[in-house]
């Protein structure tokens, strides 16, 4: 099929019996120069997952440069039209990717590379995902929201730099490559995107420190206004009778789901010298994964 022309995809779209879903995100790729730019970034072939392929425009690429794709789409028109398409040529994972994700992991090992033009409302979650499963691929390559590109790479002390700017980065490498705008895709979105590279930092966190520094980086910018010292304290003295939800987090006692309480988390931080009256946003990535380490001693 054309993939570089809105009135072609909206053919298609239509022959199928489909409509562009605005809960799911779904705005398709129509700029053979963007994808083109996309395939080359992951540089050697090997074994691919893709995340949200919508009409296979960049599966197309993938299968000609000779990568070994398996897709991930929760749109069962279009899981339909891909099988349709491609056929032997991809193995695909049906459902949401951030249960797939998973599931493939375990039963088939990580891939070599991830790519995606990742639906926007979602975005930021399958990224976590990611990092949450310890997923290890050489390369990573996402078309996401100008917004979220900006959290990813966001430096400490800035606006951006949030608890998935911690987690993200403890883990990965980001490269901003370049901007896409709006005129890329059918239909066309109101928000700009950027395509970015994501590759394994060379002293990866054991699943226990990642889980801890995830956690205390979830509780501390969920009142990021807050010194840390008193997001502890409110934290402990949740702790101490109750159960109902963190404000913080939404998960009992304030402690992110990890078991860690507020007073494991101040311990930690004492070892390590850390002045609580900071706020979050002043650590940098580096002292969350030492904090995260002490963390993880008292678990």
């Amino acid at each position: 099929m054309n993939h570089n022309s809105a009135s072609a995809v909206r053919s298609v779209l239509e022959t199928e019996g489909l409509t562009p879903k605005k809960r799911w995100g779904q705005n398709f790729l129509i700029d053979a120069n963007v994808r083109r730019r996309i395939v080359s970034l992951l540089e050697e072939p090997g074994t691919v997952w893709e995340i949200g392929p919508g009409l296979g425009s960049l599966t197309e690429l993938l299968i000609a440069d000779g990568f070994r794709p398996t897709l991930f789409e929760l749109d069962h028109g279009l899981i339909r039209h891909l099988r349709e398409l491609f056929a032997d040529s991809v193995a695909i994972r049906p459902g949401d990717a951030l249960e797939t994700l998973g599931e493939a992991l375990e039963e088939d090992g990580s891939p070599q590379c991830i790519v995606g033009n990742l639906p926007y409302r979602s975005a930021s979650a399958i990224i976590a995902k990611i990092a949450e499963l310890v997923l290890r691929p050489r390369r990573m390559v996402f078309m996401i929201q100008t917004e979220l590109a900006d959290r990813l790479k966001a430096p400490a002390g800035s606006q951006d730099y949030s608890a998935l700017t911690v987690l993200v980065q403890s883990h990965y490498s980001v490269a901003r490559c370049f901007s896409v705008g709006s005129s890329a895709f059918y239909p066309a979105p109101r928000v700009g995107s950027a395509v970015v590279t994501m590759e394994p930092v060379v002293d990866y966190p054991d699943m226990a420190t990642s889980r801890a520094t995830s956690s205390i980086a979830r509780l501390l910018f969920g009142q990021r206004r807050k010194t840390c010292a008193a997001i502890l304290r409110q934290a402990a003295k949740r702790a101490s009778g109750t159960t109902y939800p963190s404000e913080a987090t939404g998960a009992p006692n304030g402690n992110g789901g990890s078991g860690l309480a507020g007073e494991q988390i101040r311990a930690a931080a004492a070892t390590l010298g850390y002045d609580l009256t900071r706020r979050a946003e002043t650590f940098t990535v580096a002292e969350f994964l030492d904090w995260g380490r002490a963390a993880a001693g008292r678990l």
